[in-house]
């Protein structure tokens, strides 16, 4: 009997390039590259090193022009875009630099909004999200919209509506670059703490070396490659 694979994202020979013609260039060269459950995983590098292109490609945004994606033992490049779509709604969880919270929704009602475009009852929805506002001590304020949140607050929430499918893949897009630092060690000790769950890999992109203590493991990017030897764990 086969044993689960701890592997989350699997990344075989990928490359994409952007433009056309003389215009066209290389954006992630050649990438081989393993993410593991039950990790906190951080990229970084300098803006243009490919970060963005990257885990775009790992949250299906976006598809490689070569080499072969396989997220929890399933190849991507062999899904339809409709198999992809229902994919990626259950399982990666996705935050923005932008976090694109509703404000016209509650905190509670944005929290709960994945399941109820999943088919879940409203009620029961908003039940799960009290229970994740609890999490990160902000229940008491369940019924203002993220307006009347401060930024870090505002973080917090947007990191627990990408959980709150219970998503085994996760992916962070700078969580911390406009946060003080209280905000920012509180949002990455969160997702540490998270990232302990065995069944739930955890990605960081960030250029803020005041996080980089809270991986298990760095991957630094540069020039659209991954830089194998300041990789580490």
């Amino acid at each position: 009997m086969n044993q689960p694979s701890n592997i989350a994202v699997k990344c075989e020979e990928i490359k994409k390039f952007y433009g056309t013609d003389e215009n066209r260039f290389e954006a992630l060269k050649k990438t081989n590259l393993e993410i593991y459950k039950e990790q906190l995983t951080l990229i970084v590098g300098p803006s243009g090193s490919g970060k963005t292109t990257l885990i775009s490609i790992i949250a299906t945004i976006l598809t490689p022009d070569e080499g072969k994606l396989i997220l929890l033992d399933q190849s991507i490049d062999e899904m339809s875009h409709v198999e992809k779509a229902a994919f990626r709604c259950k399982n990666i969880g996705m935050v923005f630099q932008s976090l694109f919270l509703i404000p016209s929704l509650t905190i509670a009602e944005n929290i709960a909004l994945p399941l109820i475009i999943a088919g879940e009852r409203e009620k029961d929805a908003l039940d799960q999200a009290l229970m994740y506002l609890d999490k990160i001590h902000l229940a008491p304020r369940a019924h203002l919209p993220p307006t009347k949140l401060s930024k870090g607050q505002q973080q917090k929430v947007a990191i627990a509506r990408a959980m709150i499918n219970n998503a085994p893949i996760m992916i962070c897009d700078e969580p911390t670059s406009s946060l003080d630092h209280q905000s920012g060690f509180e949002i990455m000790q969160y997702l540490k703490d998270s990232a302990k769950n065995p069944n739930k890999a955890i990605i960081v992109v960030t250029h803020d070396p005041r996080i980089f203590s809270y991986g298990d493991r760095v991957i630094t990017m540069s020039d659209g490659e991954i830089t194998p030897d300041v990789e580490s764990l």
